[in-house]
């Protein structure tokens, strides 16, 4: 882990180099996110750890993106294609006994996947040196967790791999250049002394209709950002943060504010829906379980 100066751990280094208020929480990209998206959301998951209990990982896309990324994540380590494989399987866990017809993952399916992906990225054709694989870094009250960090003959970039069940096309590749989460890995890399030229988009298409595997599947660009960018990505991280931070030390907030814009995103309810609906909010604890957002001590 790559640690800041101590003087400057409690410290933000924003742009127009003022402090924010000296606090000892650290901010990641999801939370930023999920605080814009509603402080309320924020609040249920970040600062009371609630998320849903139960669920089926089979129609589970962060659980599959899990599995492919500690296979990835084996596949940089070790170069070994079957340790890579084992380690989705490892990570996936057994099917459950009694499968629908119609299934989006499986072990199987997501092992077939890995496969593909060793056989369309060689590692002897890297064109590329990895310098970092898979490590939470932090600068001052901000971090992430880097998938990898790699050097061209251009310099170095931050390689990122995102599974998607969309076609992997130049629209996708086009929705990450204004990315706040690559454009933080970039400021981190940058931070820590690296010449970081801008994010490496590492994308895997999962197709969970046909579950087919193609060599098409597995799409690799690179994404360049300007200092401009950057600067204006660490003004609007700032500004989160200080209203973030304020809501999270106020003794007179009472409750946390909505946005009832965002409560049925892709016309599916919130997963705080029922908390925020109830008229006796504890009578809903039943459906939540308590899973602290702790990014910087995943294994």
């Amino acid at each position: 882990m790559i640690d800041p100066p101590e003087d400057t751990w409690m410290r933000c280094d924003c742009a127009t180099h003022q402090d924010l208020p000296v606090t000892d929480h650290c901010y990641d990209s999801t939370q930023l996110n999920d605080f814009r998206r509603c402080p309320e959301f924020y609040n249920n998951r970040h600062i009371k750890g609630l998320v849903l209990d139960g669920g089926n990982k089979h129609s589970n896309p962060l659980a599959a993106g899990s599995a492919i990324h500690k296979g990835v994540e084996a596949w940089f380590s070790t170069g070994d294609s079957e340790k890579a494989i084992n380690a989705v399987k490892a990570t996936w866990g057994e099917d459950d006994l009694f499968l629908p017809e119609k299934v989006k993952y499986t072990q199987g399916f997501l092992a077939a996947i890995m496969a593909g992906y060793t056989e369309a990225w060689p590692r002897e054709n890297d064109s590329f040196k990895v310098l970092v694989n898979e490590q939470w870094m932090p600068w001052g009250n901000y971090g992430g967790i880097i998938d990898r960090l790699v050097e061209f003959e251009d310099g170095v970039y931050v390689m990122d791999t995102k599974t998607t069940g969309g076609w992997v096309n130049e629209r996708y590749i086009e929705s990450f250049q204004l990315s706040s989460q690559f454009r933080g890995y970039v400021w981190l890399a940058k931070r820590a002394g690296h010449d970081c030229q801008g994010a490496y988009l590492d994308a895997v298409h999962l197709d969970t209709r046909y579950h087919k595997v193609k060599a098409s599947d597995f799409v690799r660009e690179k994404i360049l950002f300007s200092e401009e960018q950057i600067e204006a990505w660490v003004q609007d991280r700032d500004s989160t943060m200080l209203r973030a931070n304020y809501m999270r030390s106020s003794v007179t907030l009472e409750r946390w504010p909505q946005n009832d814009q965002r409560c049925f995103d892709w016309n599916r309810p919130c997963p705080y829906w029922r908390l925020c609906t109830a008229v006796i909010p504890e009578n809903e604890m039943d459906y939540y379980k308590e899973e602290r957002w702790e990014p910087w001590t995943r294994k």
